[in-house]
């Protein structure tokens, strides 16, 4: 039996045997979550008789396929309607092959297989993944838990053979952080002048007083006045850029 052929039949156990035949590595799932301790399946498949155990011990409620070498299977598992959208957008040369729509009713599942020599790589971030090695999906006619839709085949075509390479680039490049813009700087102004409607003027009688200051200045204290004059005068035209202003004004 052919994997598109195993995807079409109508039960569970049907299904589960249809793609083990076709050469898939199968796990029992209950909803979406594997209702065995899976990694062995990572390495080998299971046989018949041992999804005949699954199934009569109520395990195999759901089908799932592990991806990765294990089953030559590669697929794009894509959340949300956009990121389909964005996906048969940029690689509409990859949409000839099986197409199954997700029980969410939101995503779809890509399935490929791998040329020889190839990656089965898994690479993820919010919303699009591809699953390869360390994966399994979930496969029709399995029913979503929330939903209580089937997944179904949209793309009634085999797995094509395809190197994800650019897939993978593709993802990866999505999960760069995005650049943080640099907060503008904002210029300290001095609250004491602020709303100084002729800021050069006010420079010149500054400068004036602290002059007349210095020239008042009794003997022994004429050093000790000219610096905090010298302070004073620093501090205003730093803060208050006053500076070119008073050039102007003289």
């Amino acid at each position: 039996m052919s994997i598109l052929e195993a995807a079409k039949q109508l039960t569970i156990k049907g299904a589960a045997l249809g793609y083990c035949e076709a050469g898939l590595s199968v796990i029992p799932c209950i909803g979406k979550q594997a209702s065995v301790l899976w990694s062995r399946w990572q390495v080998e498949r299971a046989s018949f008789g041992r999804l005949h155990f699954w199934h009569e011990g109520g395990m195999l409620q759901n089908v799932g396929i592990v991806c990765g070498r294990v089953s030559n299977l590669v697929v794009v598992d894509l959340d949300g309607l956009e990121a389909v959208a964005e996906f048969e957008t940029a690689f509409p040369h990859l949409l000839d092959t099986l197409i199954v729509k997700t029980g969410s009713g939101k995503g779809k599942h890509y399935w490929y297989t791998t040329p020889i020599g190839f990656s089965t790589e898994t690479v993820r971030t919010k919303g699009f993944e591809v699953r390869g090695d360390g994966c399994y999906i979930i496969a029709p006619p399995s029913i979503h838990p929330v939903s209580g839709l089937p997944y179904m085949i949209e793309g009634f075509a085999e797995p094509a053979t395809h190197d994800l390479t650019d897939v993978r680039k593709w993802v990866k490049a999505k999960m760069q952080p995005k650049p943080t813009p640099k907060p503008a700087q904002i210029k300290p102004r001095n609250p004491a002048i602020t709303g100084i409607r002729n800021p050069a003027g006010y420079a010149l009688s500054a400068l004036q007083d602290e002059c007349r200051t210095v020239r008042a200045a009794l003997e022994g204290k004429r050093n000790d006045t000219l610096y905090l004059a010298a302070v004073k005068w620093g501090v205003l035209s730093a803060w208050a850029g006053l500076t070119n202003g008073l050039q102007k004004k003289s």
